[in-house]
């Protein structure tokens, strides 16, 4: 296996190049990481909420998270395979506008089954 100098390529050069590029998509990463990560948990405040609004028992009220939790988990694949396609940035905008129209939608949501889709599959696919 060739290293970055037997190929004709100083790794280290390139490196240094880009070191501030590779700080901001660290930094990104990671703050992308804590919102998302932090977003999923607190919804369970707006349990109780559902809860009292629609009126429905706690079960059915809480396959909300429960799809949200599956969809975010089982989209990998499918993020993959889009990312193979038309690349990190594409895939990443889509998928905000994606869970932002869907959070959007959630507002003005009738029923809990209306919920489980727009807030549950649309937003766990973030």
């Amino acid at each position: 296996m060739a290293t970055g100098e037997e190929s004709g390529h100083n790794t280290k050069l390139v490196c240094n190049e880009n070191k501030t590029l590779l700080t901001i998509i660290l930094v990104s990463a990671t703050i992308g990481r804590v919102v998302v990560d932090g977003f999923l948990p607190g919804n369970g405040v707006y349990f109780v909420e559902f809860l009292e609004y629609f009126q429905q028992g706690q079960g059915k009220t809480s396959w909300i998270n429960s799809v949200q939790y599956a969809s975010t988990n089982l989209s990998g694949p499918f993020a993959g395979f889009l990312i193979t396609k038309f690349g990190f940035r594409a895939v990443c905008i889509g998928g905000g506008s994606l869970a932002a129209t869907a959070i959007g939608v959630t507002c003005f949501a009738t029923s809990i089954e209306y919920i489980i889709i727009t807030f549950g599959v649309s937003t766990g696919e973030y």
